[in-house]
């Protein structure tokens, strides 16, 4: 949370004309480019298939793609908002290709753009994030059981605590008749012995 927190934070610095500046790119760098297919490739956004000049097969353009997602004005906004928790190992995977190359990062991204540079930081923590949930969400799932049974639990116990008190309070009502009855005794059996004593004298 702390690393994506901080990408959230760089996106935060952003502004519209931060992402109008990567619109205008007719010929985007090579670090652009792979940001945006990294962004593309979490969306699920598809890209254009185009023939390779020198090859004439075809090949995945992702550009258009792109264009398309930073034309959207809430595009920032979706950024925040992802449902990072739902991301596929298949999506990741298609990731590391990325990850891998020397130049992405958002240190070598920012003396190319500074918007590339803040959404290279969210792709890099969002992919971290995934591999770090799918050792904590399963905790945080045992946890949230273990608490469901332990509020059971002391549900229960609360439940005897008020049983027990009744009969607690029942059993100092009898200590306190008992109590008296007793000290009644001691009462009655000291009058006997001093009507007797008078007795004796009378007599």
């Amino acid at each position: 949370m702390p690393i994506l927190n901080k990408a959230l934070q760089a996106l935060q610095t952003l502004e519209k004309s931060d992402i109008d500046m990567l619109k205008k790119m007719a010929s985007p760098p090579q670090g652009v480019k792979l940001v945006m297919e990294a962004v593309c490739i979490l969306k699920s956004v598809d890209p254009k298939k185009e023939p390779d000049p020198s090859t004439g097969q075809m090949v995945n353009n992702y550009w258009p793609s792109a264009l398309k997602i930073l034309s959207d004005t809430g595009f920032l906004q979706s950024l925040k908002d992802f449902k990072k928790e739902s991301i596929s190992d298949k999506t990741i995977r298609g990731l590391q290709k990325y990850l891998k190359e020397p130049t992405f990062n958002p240190e070598a991204m920012e003396s190319i753009s500074r918007a590339a540079a803040g959404i290279c930081s969210w792709v890099c923590a969002i992919e971290k994030f995934h591999h770090v949930n799918k050792v904590v969400a399963p905790m945080q799932k045992s946890l949230a059981e273990a608490e469901k049974k332990h509020a059971k639990v002391m549900a229960g116990l609360q439940v005897k605590q008020a049983e027990l008190k009744v009969v607690q309070d029942k059993l100092d009502a009898l200590n306190k008749d008992l109590k008296e009855t007793k000290d009644n005794k001691e009462r009655l059996e000291n009058e006997v012995e001093d009507c007797k004593r008078r007795l004796i004298r009378a007599e």
